[in-house]
């Protein structure tokens, strides 16, 4: 069965769990005020075999993770400007979450993306798994406005 992860007791910018005195936010990440992180499936073998059929074109699972996506969008109340997936086989992952004027372009398109987004909006992210420390960093430092970060799935050892 097909589970996703909650996001209580999470650091809301790296997904990692935290400690009874920190909130919403672990310390390492206090620095990071526009990234904010969240992932939607364990790495299970169920997981594993649907991406694979995601990742070979098929229409009704592609469906069913764009469905969950979506819906932890409700939830979180976020309206993403434009989308970068970060690898090639979430491409039609990616066209099956573009609803409406949505745009979406691979992470090494970005700066013509990136160019067109207000500071207002925020820009999504799409990845198979959490982004380094590094590359959050660079995010940080690098994205015109807020950036969400939508990590299919989360690695056992951060379960």
């Amino acid at each position: 069965m097909l589970r996703c992860i909650s996001s209580e007791g999470r650091c809301s910018r790296c997904f990692g769990g935290l400690s009874y005195q920190e909130s919403h936010v672990c310390s390492r990440c206090a620095s990071l005020s526009k990234i904010h992180m969240h992932c939607i499936f364990p790495l299970t073998a169920v997981a594993l075999s649907l991406y694979k059929n995601v990742c070979w074109g098929k229409a009704l699972t592609r469906e069913v993770f764009a469905v969950h996506i979506r819906k932890q969008w409700e939830i979180l109340g976020l309206v993403p400007e434009g989308l970068l997936y970060t690898a090639p086989e979430l491409k039609e992952l990616a066209q099956a979450l573009c609803i409406k004027n949505l745009r979406y372009s691979a992470l090494w398109r970005k700066k013509r993306l990136w160019e067109s987004c207000s500071k207002e909006r925020s820009l999504h992210l799409l990845s198979p798994f959490p982004l380094t420390w590094r590359q959050r960093a660079w995010l940080e430092n690098n994205a015109p406005g807020p950036v969400w970060i939508t990590s299919v799935f989360l690695p056992e050892e951060q379960l």
